[in-house]
């Protein structure tokens, strides 16, 4: 109240304080807008999924990504695209659980991304590496900058800390050029295995003379990332060999999530930027200590959701009952302002 009285003697410098907060609130708002528009979502599903795990993400964070997160699913669903504004992409892949289906969903993403801000530069005349090196020689400005979030639809993303995790990376990324400029190839993940693996027999047989016969790769389940320079230099080296992902997965004997790994550190040297803030069902997510602060969740759908966050460190937590996934009390915590979130 005495903060309001002396700021009512003087006027101006109130109007003066008003205009700057609200300057700095409009510049706040859209850093945030413009860096989450540069990231797209890309959430991998099923038609079996649509009415249960999609529904979960609607609810959620899903709703409120705007223009920046798609659907991939393998059959129509007039009123999940509806609800997304037509962000929703029907592939060609099938309904399984199983490699070839996963591969694909995930080949028919990337190459959406990269057809979607595809350059000028032509490289139907060059194969592999050559071909992944005249996709980014002539890349826009904004290739080190845009990205691309691979997630599954288990997975609860905080778009704002994800943000950071990517900016964080693009800002910390290791100096390999000759010129000494960090190197614009990023790719963000986070294992679920302790150390490196070995590479796959199958793949050895195909690429005896890869320069390194060890690799890591980020858990699908917690979510991968590449920017846009990767992703075009990923897509050209598969292009280029006249493969697609499904076919390397073939090679590799290993699912999407691996098989990306195999091609991005082994085949085209770009390292796993490891970051402790994606969170998959393959560890325990209970030890958390606050998951409104991590970038992606997860839980386990089991019959009893054995492995969820402790609800019990969130402030806005709904009964079990309600929330067995724990996803909308984190999503409470985060927006407790909604209306369906209790108070």
């Amino acid at each position: 109240m005495q903060l309001g009285k002396r700021l009512s003697l003087f006027p101006g410098i109130a109007l003066v304080v008003a205009v700057v907060v609200q300057v700095l609130l409009l510049l706040a708002i859209c850093r945030s807008a413009t860096g989450s528009q540069k990231i797209t979502i890309a959430v991998k599903t099923s038609q079996k999924n649509h009415k249960s795990r999609i529904a979960l993400l609607l609810r959620t964070w899903l709703s409120e990504s705007q223009s920046s997160a798609y659907v991939f699913t393998d059959a129509e669903d007039t009123v999940l695209s509806d609800a997304l504004d037509d962000r929703v992409f029907v592939t060609d892949c099938g309904q399984s659980h199983q490699r070839a289906d996963l591969c694909c969903k995930t080949w028919r993403i990337i190459d959406w991304y990269v057809t979607r801000w595809a350059t000028t530069t032509s490289t139907t005349a060059a194969t592999g590496v050559q071909a992944a090196e005249a996709a980014v020689a002539g890349q826009n400005g904004d290739a080190d900058d845009r990205w691309l979030c691979l997630v599954d639809d288990d997975t609860y993303v905080n778009i704002p800390v994800l943000q950071t995790v990517l900016e964080n990376a693009a800002r910390t990324s290791s100096t390999s050029n000759s010129n000494g400029k960090p190197s614009p190839y990023l790719y963000v993940g986070k294992p679920s295995v302790a150390g490196k693996l070995s590479l796959p027999p199958m793949f050895r047989m195909n690429y005896g003379d890869a320069p390194i016969d060890k690799y890591w790769f980020g858990t699908g389940g917690a979510g991968v990332c590449m920017n846009l320079a990767v992703a075009r230099r990923l897509h050209a080296f598969i292009v280029g060999m006249n493969k697609t992902l499904v076919t390397l997965c073939g090679e590799t004997g290993c699912p999407d999530d691996m098989t990306l790994g195999v091609v991005m550190e082994v085949l085209l040297g770009v390292p796993l930027r490891v970051s402790t803030k994606l969170h998959s069902h393959l560890e325990s997510l209970r030890s958390i200590g606050d998951p409104t602060q991590e970038a992606t969740l997860s839980y386990n759908a089991g019959a009893k959701y054995t492995n969820t966050v402790n609800a019990e460190r969130l402030s806005k937590a709904l009964p079990v009952s309600e929330d067995p996934s724990r996803l909308l009390s984190v999503h409470c915590s985060i927006h407790p302002t909604l209306e369906w979130c209790p108070h």
